[in-house]
């Protein structure tokens, strides 16, 4: 007996044989419909936000089946015990794309799939840091820094621009002790209770990745030790700085005349 969909039947039954036949077929509407609507938003790099409506015909539903596919060619299913149209799926490849479609499970089975819908998650930010190979002075208040690109996972994305981070510190290796030199603002807040000893604030700046792998720090302070560090950044932000390294501005041109105006002089009384 072919029996319509969503249809109306008044039926003189005969025979048990009909009657299985019947039930049977009746069984098979009882699965549910397709879910509708499903969307799928990037929440990040590791994570995908999906949902859907119910089916039309939603009786009796227990659940859902989501399936996905993974452009690296992995398949995965989730089974979902309780009937909610929302699901966070977690745990995937940074700059991947996925096919994601969702089934409704009734008591009687599981109803067919949903049209698939896909996205791709974002990339990840650098998990590799620039390497420093140039730090030098270029006069009272200037520094030379050039730096070498990361070598950086596909799935990084592509570097954007560069993240240049410097401070002052009192001698060279002293910001392992936490020993950070501090401004006479920094004090007056300390001995007025209002401040907590804290390190010298990092100063940055930005520069794009298209430009070469060098930069000058400028407005610095003459002969002052400080420490640089550098960070590749992609379009979801930056990633570890590197290794902070340590060099000194050179001598300003009136602290030099200073120098030699009292080195005379005690040279005169030695005399």
């Amino acid at each position: 007996v072919k029996i319509n969909q969503y249809s109306f039947y008044f039926l003189n039954l005969k025979s048990f044989k009909l009657i299985n036949s019947i039930i049977n077929s009746f069984n098979l509407f009882l699965v549910p419909g397709q879910p509708a609507g499903l969307t799928a938003k990037v929440l990040d790099s590791h994570r995908i936000q999906l949902t859907w409506d119910k089916p039309l015909h939603s009786y009796n539903i227990i659940g859902y089946s989501i399936h996905f596919n993974a452009s690296t060619g992995s398949t995965r299913e989730l089974t979902l015990t309780i009937p909610v149209e929302k699901h966070i799926i977690d745990g995937l490849i940074p700059d991947t794309f996925y096919s994601f479609r969702v089934a409704a499970r009734s008591a009687r089975g599981t109803g067919a799939f949903c049209t698939d819908i896909t996205v791709k998650t974002h990339p990840n930010v650098p998990t590799i840091s620039p390497k420093i190979i140039v730090l030098r002075a270029l006069s009272s208040q200037s520094l030379f820094i050039r730096w070498k690109m990361p070598l950086l996972d596909y799935r990084s994305g592509k570097i954007r621009s560069y993240l240049i981070r410097w401070r002052p510190v009192l001698a060279k290796n002293e910001t392992d002790q936490h020993k950070i030199w501090q401004s006479d603002e920094d004090d007056e807040e300390l001995l007025s209770g209002k401040g907590e000893k804290k390190e010298k604030r990092w100063l940055e700046m930005i520069q794009d990745a298209s430009l070469d792998n060098s930069a000058i720090i400028r407005g610095l302070n003459p002969y002052t030790i400080y420490e640089v560090s550098v960070a590749a950044g992609t379009e979801m932000g930056y990633g570890i700085g590197s290794e902070p390294e340590q060099v000194q501005t050179e001598e300003d041109g009136w602290y030099c005349v200073i120098c030699m105006h009292a080195f005379d002089n005690l040279k005169s009384l030695i005399i």
